[in-house]
């Protein structure tokens, strides 16, 4: 990016790594159109403030949320520049300590990008979302952009690219409202100024892929090390839309397609079982174990087949002996040859006898994205429906598994904010749980 004077423009944009090789001249074709932001609700420019962008695409509109920020020092300028950079690009500006800043020094602003019903509320999820970060740099002396994605994506970036990238795992949410951990890529560029706000300029770009998702929550920052600079102020480009780079790197080191845990009856085991679709470079797995959904411990390692283009599976028994909590919570920490890691989506299983009470249990609640539920031990295998209704009685979401594991993620990321109810049905049995859905 570049600082923004009265003459002069500035933008960002960078992204990250990670094997295979592909091809490509330049090219792109448009997804969404981000212009003639208003403000919607809350304050311009504060935690909460939401802006409506109309017919981002046909019969799509978008209401971008400022979450929140790394510091009071961190302010929006304004939440879409023109007049430089692309018009159909979302390009805010967001500025640290009026534009002056000292070393070492970091900050960042949080944005929620939803994809809604015009008109309306209502989540649109999207089958496919590309985003490229353009002209992630620097000011020329000591200061570097920096553009994190959190969510499950995928990613390319040219090769060679001037990007590093890292991960990050951290709470995402309004501030002073209860959040949700996810992990995501966070990419730093040089120091140095890549002149103009140029997509020819492919080093200085990344460009994501978000899969079924109603919305999307990215970050702008910067950070100097040492020294001092009176470029804080920086102008950010985020183009909605897919780029053919010069070579192609996909960036996860493991496409996990599902991971399932499951007691075993009569026994004091849980059977952990888990699908790759694609792995580059994986070293292994890493089974955690929580009685209480905050605290981890390792239980075992698994290898990684570690180059892979087929389906691979996994498969870890872990034995809980005596343990007495009624939930017990899995995940996997996905480690690359390089020791970086990400960590799975939570499973849980149910600790309990089959003469107790028929009940499903439900996490996280509130939810936001996903809602794990957990039938009876006795319900394993078998033909299971999952439905969710609002309070009025509408049925929003309904699905089946013919063979159900103990715990079934449903997808609610969807629905507007507000409580539900999911009915459980096996056979001539059924029941209930109360949830509640936040944005």
């Amino acid at each position: 990016m570049k600082q923004i004077n009265t003459t002069q423009t500035l933008t960002k944009k960078a992204l990250l790594l990670f094997a295979s090789c592909l091809i490509s001249a330049f090219s792109f074709s448009q997804n969404y159109s981000f212009q003639n932001p208003v403000l919607y609700s809350g304050t311009n420019g504060a935690d909460g403030a939401v802006y409506k962008f109309s017919n981002v695409a046909s019969g799509v509109d978008a209401l971008v949320t400022i979450n929140k920020r790394s510091s009071n020092l961190v302010s929006l300028d304004t939440v879409d520049m023109t007049g430089s950079g692309y018009g159909k690009a979302f390009q805010p500006m967001v500025t640290y300590n009026g534009g002056n800043a000292s070393g070492p020094a970091s900050w960042w602003m949080e944005f929620n990008i939803q994809f809604v019903k015009p008109g309306t509320l209502a989540p649109l999820v999207q089958d496919s979302v590309y985003i490229t970060a353009v002209d992630v740099d620097g000011d020329g002396g000591t200061l570097q952009e920096q553009f994190t994605a959190l969510g499950s994506a995928t990613y390319t970036e040219n090769s060679p690219s001037s990007l590093t990238r890292g991960m990050v795992t951290d709470t995402i949410g309004v501030a002073g409202s209860a959040g949700t951990i996810i992990s995501g890529e966070k990419f730093t560029a040089p120091t140095f100024n890549a002149p103009g706000i140029d997509t020819t300029n492919q080093t200085v770009m990344v460009t994501a892929k978000y899969l079924n998702v109603s919305s999307i929550t990215i970050r702008y920052g910067a950070q100097i090390t040492s020294g001092s600079t009176g470029a804080a102020n920086r102008m950010n480009c985020l183009w909605f839309q897919k780029f053919n780079y010069s070579a192609i790197f996909n960036l996860l080191p493991v496409f996990l397609e599902s991971f399932t845990a499951q007691k075993n009856i009569n026994s004091d085991g849980v059977s952990l079982n888990w699908v790759t679709t694609m792995e580059r470079e994986a070293s292994h797995f890493e089974v955690e174990r929580s009685f209480d959904g905050q605290s981890y411990d390792e239980q075992g390692i698994v290898i990684a087949d570690g180059n892979s283009g087929i389906k691979q599976n996994y498969h870890f028994d872990d034995k809980i002996g005596t343990a007495s909590a009624g939930i017990i919570y899995y995940r996997l920490r996905m480690v690359d040859m390089n020791g970086k890691y990400l960590y799975s989506e939570v499973v849980t299983v149910r600790n309990e006898n089959e003469s107790e009470q028929l009940t499903v249990s439900t996490f996280p609640n509130p939810t936001t994205t996903d809602l794990q539920v957990s039938i009876p031990a006795g319900w394993q295998n078998k033909a299971v429906t999952y439905s969710v209704y609002s309070l009025n009685g509408s049925l929003v979401h309904i699905k089946t598994n013919g063979s159900a594991p103990q715990t079934e993620t449903i997808h609610v990321a969807e629905l507007p904010q507000g409580t539900y109810i999911v009915r459980v049905v096996a056979g001539s049995q059924s029941t209930a749980r109360k949830f509640i859905k936040v944005r």
